[in-house]
Parts: C-alpha cells; structure tokens; sequence
C-alpha cells in the first residue's frame, strides 16, 4: 500500500437546497453560507494539524462559480458570465509551507487544476489535457506567456430560448458576446459597470477574433436529459433549471439573456419554494409566469407539476390542457395530460 491519500471535499452550503434558510440569491445568507464553508474547512485544517499531517499535505482551495446577487440582475448563476460569476478564488497550501504568502497574478484556469494536481503528486497526466501545470508558477520561476480564458453560459438558450452567451478574458479585458457585444476593463472598471465596446472597436475586433477560434467547428449540442431522481437533485442543488429543452421560436435574433433576468430570477424562486415544499409560494409565482408569458410550455409544465405535489388538481388539468394546446404533435405533452 501507500501512506499517501486524496480527499475531495465537495462543500455546497452556498447553493439552494431543501434548507429553509439556504437562500443564496440574498446578499446576508450567501455571506452567512459562505462563512459556513470557511468554518468546515478550518475543521479539516485543525484536524490534519492535531494528526501531523497539515505540514506534509497540499490543500487546493477553489470553487465553481460565484453568485450574481442582483448586481448584474441575475440573483443566482448560470444565465450570464460577468466577472462576479466566472472569477473564483484558487488558494494552493503546499507541502512544507513552500511558496506560503505568494500572489500569483497569471491567468488561470479551471481545466488547470487537473493537471497541477497531477504535478503536485507527481503522477502521470494523459496527453490529450487542454490545461497546463501551475506548479512553474507555485515556485515563483516564471511567467506564463499571455492566453486567453473562455466561459459560456448556455442555459438560457436550453431553456428559454435565449441567445447564447460567451465570453473571453485576456485577465484584462472581458468580452462577452451575445446579439451584442459588451467590453469591460477589468483593472478600471472591475464591477463590469461601463460598456467599452463602441470606445475600443479594435480591441474588441481582437477578441472577438480570438473567441472565434475557440468557438470555430464546435457547433451548440443540446446535453442528454436527466432521469426524474438526478434532476430532484441537481435542483436541490441549485444546478437544475429544467429537465426539457425549449428550442427559439423567433426567426430574427434572440432575446438577450439579461433582459430575461428578472423572468429566470422569479422562476428559481418558485423552484426553491416548490424544492422547500411552499406549494402555494410556488404556485403562485408559477401562476404569475404563465400570465406573462402565456407560450411558454416550461412554465406551464412546472406550473402543473408543483400543483399535481399541492393536490391542487383543478390547477394541474388547466395547466397540463394549455401544454397540449401549445405542443398539440408532442407525444410528450399528451402523456402528461
């Protein structure tokens, strides 16, 4: 055997769950969650320390995502990638305190991480990886050549039937590209609050030109269906917005996913009370959707399914009878009727 050992600590207390005080759309709980998970991993800390094993370990500490809280619209995560969402913390603690107290300012990467833990234990790593080690830069030798880093955010147009989202940062600078184009000067300006697009048309052209290489030949693939028990779960986990995808309607452009934000934020608040058990709280945001926006199959699915679970019938059958007026050749929509 081997003395040496890999922990993979998975801490969610900042995303919605079946807790009634998990509310990670408000500023004060997401704080008070977030303080939680320091509060876990000063327990890991003190352990390994009382065992003799914290000098000898190497801690990686980082997350998925960050949470918009309202200052972009989007109270949650996933419909939109300013810098608030996509821009996590990465804390490496070394074996023996190597490097302790150093700021590394490169542009790094999630797909990263694989690769530097593998550094880091000294094992082998497959050839195909499209991340690099960081572990030249936990040594302070050098720099790594400029790069640029990609996000997306394709959930709206699963969903709803947005315009997709994808973005590219040089570390400095941030472009995000939907139907439009919005230039950010992350140094300046970090709370992306001032568009630059039309003050910089070169630099844009520049990432946009650099975005397209990345995007070229790699057309938008719907992802497979969950089963009922996997969605429950990633929804509990604030991961799961539908388990259907919605295909644009429109023939010109789509709607820009930040104009939906108050739409997508009232629909995760019903689907946090519906995962709560407030049925009523949850029908009656539902109610409100499908008043606003009457075409749409989504809301009034989820409006039928919470009712069906509040054994409000009446409400279920009016529901359902609208899904099949809309989707009148599905086999799907006339099943659950």
């Amino acid at each position: 055997g081997t003395p040496r050992a890999f922990l993979f600590l998975h801490l969610t207390n900042a995303h919605a769950s079946d807790a009634a005080t998990a509310r990670p759309d408000d500023p004060d709980s997401y704080n008070a969650e977030v303080e939680h998970a320091d509060e876990v991993v000063g327990r890991l800390v003190k352990y390994l320390k009382g065992h003799q094993l914290y000098d000898q370990s190497t801690i990686i500490v980082t997350s998925a995502f960050g949470q918009g809280l309202g200052d972009h619209v989007e109270t949650g995560h996933g419909l939109l990638v300013y810098d608030d969402v996509v821009r996590v913390p990465l804390i490496v603690k070394q074996a023996a305190g190597e490097g302790a107290g150093r700021r590394v300012t490169d542009l790094a990467q999630q797909i990263d991480l694989m690769p530097t833990i593998l550094d880091l234990a000294k094992a082998p790593a497959p050839d195909n990886l499209r991340g690099r080690s960081l572990t030249p830069l936990l040594a302070g030798a050098r720099r790594f050549p400029a790069r640029f880093a990609y996000s997306e955010s394709l959930l709206g147009h699963y969903h709803f039937g947005l315009a997709p989202v994808f973005a590219i940062t040089d570390g400095r600078h941030h472009l995000i590209r939907t139907n439009e184009q919005e230039l950010y000067d992350l140094e300046t300006d970090p709370e992306e609050q001032h568009n630059l697009a039309d003050d910089q048309p070169e630099l844009v052209a520049e990432l946009k030109s650099a975005l397209d290489r990345m995007l070229y030949s790699k057309p938008i693939e719907k992802p497979s269906s969950a089963s009922g028990e996997e969605f429950q779960r990633l929804e509990a986990l604030g991961y799961g917005t539908s388990n259907s995808f919605n295909d644009p309607t429109s023939d010109g452009p789509l709607t820009e996913p930040r104009d939906w934000a108050p739409v997508v934020n009232a629909y995760r608040e019903a689907v946090g009370h519906d995962v709560r058990r407030d049925w009523p709280a949850a029908i009656r945001i539902f109610r409100a959707l499908t008043k606003e926006h009457p075409a749409s199959s989504l809301f009034w699915n989820r409006l039928a399914d919470v009712a069906e679970r509040a054994d409000r019938f009446d409400v279920a059958a009016e529901a359902r009878a609208r899904v099949v007026a809309l989707n009148p050749d599905s086999p799907e929509a006339l099943v659950g009727a």
